[in-house]
């Protein structure tokens, strides 16, 4: 191991004894062995301490740090406190990276210090692992321009959106840039906003690196709580800090930020349902947008708001249970496929 790392990976956790040894697994058998692997316990209570203790005792570059305030942001930026190296890495305690991942951005960075790198991803749920689609620019490897980089933060498909843990950060870049920890929703896109504003160099990797595991504990799938509205208080941030051009696609995910969070709370919490929607402001017309384009449903489910904001929660609503069900039945067929041929 190396006395000056080159890359410090922080892995912030939280209760994730399930993920952990296949996460810090796939960072101990990389071919490129100068990096540092600062494991941040989150107020863990499960046996994710023990896991990384026994990789402290094995392997000299990882590190068990202990951050007492609540939320991965903190732990994040303790990490990034006590980071050496001179590119960070965020991993994400429930997903793996590729064996190759710290050689191949070494090449990278190695005879061009880029601010920022993007690089690809894999999905993987119980119906199996898809790579992320990306549209040009993104499919090719070159330099990304500030609008570009910004316009891949709110793709929702085609783009690296506003992950930490598919860039590569120069530690130079990053700076006394901190994750805002009262934001618990989307500070990861407003942490890249801050540093696309500072960089200069962003270069796009289009190379599969990491796996992303969505599983039922995975954000995706969580039932509302409160701390969700702060995606709708991210969004408006955002707006202060992105060009201008993109300020009608920001107000249009904020709508539908905000239809969705209807639909959550229509039927299982009518009182957060009514307070939500007294707090929406009253403007029509909000489904223009201009760096990325939406789907039909989601225009229908606009103009609809325009009327009744109670009607999109329950097309919302009834979208969401239609695709649950889908999802369900495919499960159900592939396992009644793989018991034939058992």
């Amino acid at each position: 191991m190396c006395v000056n790392p080159f890359f410090s990976i922080i892995i912030p956790f939280h209760n994730d004894e399930d993920y952990l040894e296949n996460c810090l697994h796939s960072l101990a058998v990389q071919n490129f062995k100068c990096f540092e692997v600062l494991m941040v316990n989150n107020n863990s209570v499960d046996n994710s301490v023990n896991v990384c203790k026994k990789y402290v005792g094995e392997y000299t570059n990882y590190h068990l740090l202990y951050q007492q305030r609540p939320g991965t942001s903190a732990a994040r930026n303790l990490g990034m406190a006590n980071a050496k190296g001179k590119y960070i890495l965020f991993v994400d305690a429930d997903d793996f990276v590729e064996e190759t991942i710290l050689g191949e951005l070494y090449e990278v960075v190695r005879n061009h210090s880029f601010d920022i790198v993007c690089f690809n991803m894999n999905n993987n749920n119980f119906l199996g692992s898809t790579v992320n689609y990306l549209e040009m620019p993104y499919s090719k490897k070159q330099k990304l321009t500030r609008m570009e980089a910004f316009r891949s933060l709110i793709l929702e498909h085609g783009g690296y959106r506003g992950f930490v843990w598919n860039k590569l950060y120069s530690k130079s870049i990053i700076g006394n840039t901190e994750f805002n920890e009262q934001i618990q929703y989307l500070e990861d896109t407003l942490f890249n906003i801050e540093l696309i504003r500072k960089s200069h160099d962003i270069y796009c990797f289009p190379v599969v690196l990491t796996n992303y595991r969505i599983h039922k504990d995975s954000f995706v799938n969580k039932r509302f709580n409160n701390e969700q509205l702060s995606y709708l208080s991210a969004l408006d941030i955002a707006k202060t800090q992105m060009p201008v051009e993109f300020l009608n696609d920001l107000e249009v995910l904020k709508r539908l930020a905000q239809i969705k969070f209807l639909s959550e709370t229509i039927v299982m919490n009518p009182t957060k349902f009514s307070h939500i929607k007294r707090t929406i402001k009253k403007k029509v017309g909000i489904y223009r947008t201009s760096q990325f384009q939406i789907t039909r449903f989601q225009a229908d489910l606009l103009k609809v708001a325009d009327y009744s904001l109670t009607m999109a929660a329950v097309m919302f609503k009834f979208r969401s249970i239609s695709s649950k069900l889908y999802h369900s039945f495919l499960k159900f067929k592939d396992t009644v496929i793989e018991n034939s041929h058992s």
